[in-house]
C-alpha cells in the first residue's frame, strides 16, 4: 500500500513498530506498504536514533553549499547595481571585475540570480506585434516561392581595409539559397538591383520577409 499523505507518520510508525515485532520477512513488508528496503532501513534508524519524531520529514537542503557566494560578494553585488540602476547583470559582473581583480569572478547567472532574489531586477514587459507599430508578416510558405527571407549576415573588412557585406536570399519552402553574395554596400540601390536579378532567374515571390534592419525597413518610413 503506498504512503497517503494525510496519515505518513502513523504508516511510517506502524511499518516500523510491526518489522520490529512480527515475523514477515523485511523485503515483503516494504513491497506491501510500498517504499524501498533502502527507504525501510532508513526509518528504521531514525526510529532506533530519534523515536518517533525521526519520522517526520527531514529538510533535503543541504548542510553547505560549496558554490554559494560569500556575503561580502552578494553585498558588493547588491551596492553596484544600486548605483547602476540600469544595468544588466552582465555589465555588474564588468564593474566588479575591474574593481577586484585579486578575487574570484563570479558568473553572470549568480549575478543575475543574486539582483533576482534582492528584487532589484526589472522584468521586461512583452509587447503584442500588433502594438510595436512596425509591419509584420505572418504568412507561413506553402510552395515554393511564396515567401523569401532576405538578410545582412553582418559585414566586415578584408585583409586590404575593404567593406565586406554578405547578402543572402532563401526560399522559405525549400530552404534553397537563392542568393550568397558579397554586395559593395547595403544602400537600397544595391539591394534593389541583387533582387531584380534574382526575380529574372527565379521569378517574383509572393512575400519577402525580412527585419528591420536597412535598407528593408527605417523608422522614418511608412509604417515603420
Amino acid at each position: 500500500m503506498p504512503w497517503k499523505e494525510r496519515d505518513a507518520m502513523s504508516l511510517r510508525l506502524e511499518f516500523v513498530l510491526r518489522s520490529l515485532t512480527e515475523p514477515t520477512p523485511f523485503r515483503t513488508l516494504c513491497a506491501e506498504y510500498g517504499v524501498s528496503p533502502k527507504t525501510g532501513y532508513k526509518w528504521k534508524q531514525r526510529f532506533f536514533q530519534e523515536g518517533s519524531s525521526g519520522l517526520h520529514d527531514q529538510s533535503r537542503r543541504p548542510a553547505a553549499s560549496p558554490a554559494a557566494l560569500p556575503e561580502q560578494v552578494v553585498c558588493e553585488i547588491v551596492r553596484l547595481k544600486q548605483a547602476h540602476r540600469t544595468w544588466g547583470p552582465r555589465k555588474i559582473r564588468e564593474l566588479y571585475a575591474r574593481r577586484h581583480r585579486a578575487q574570484p569572478l563570479p558568473s553572470e547567472s549568480s549575478v543575475k540570480r543574486v539582483l533576482d532574489k534582492a528584487g532589484l531586477v526589472e522584468k521586461r514587459r512583452s509587447r503584442r506585434s500588433r502594438d510595436t507599430g512596425r509591419l509584420q508578416s505572418r504568412v507561413d510558405a506553402q510552395a515554393p516561392n511564396d515567401v523569401w527571407t532576405v538578410d545582412f549576415k553582418g559585414w566586415w573588412y578584408t585583409p586590404t581595409h575593404e567593406r565586406c557585406e554578405p547578402f543572402t536570399v532563401r526560399d522559405a519552402y525549400s530552404r534553397y539559397v537563392l542568393a550568397s553574395a558579397i554586395l559593395p554596400d547595403a544602400r537600397t540601390e544595391t539591394v534593389q538591383q541583387a533582387c531584380e536579378g534574382l526575380f529574372e532567374r527565379y521569378g517574383l515571390p509572393g512575400t519577402i520577409r525580412s527585419d528591420n534592419g536597412r535598407p528593408f525597413a527605417a523608422t522614418t518610413a511608412p509604417w515603420g
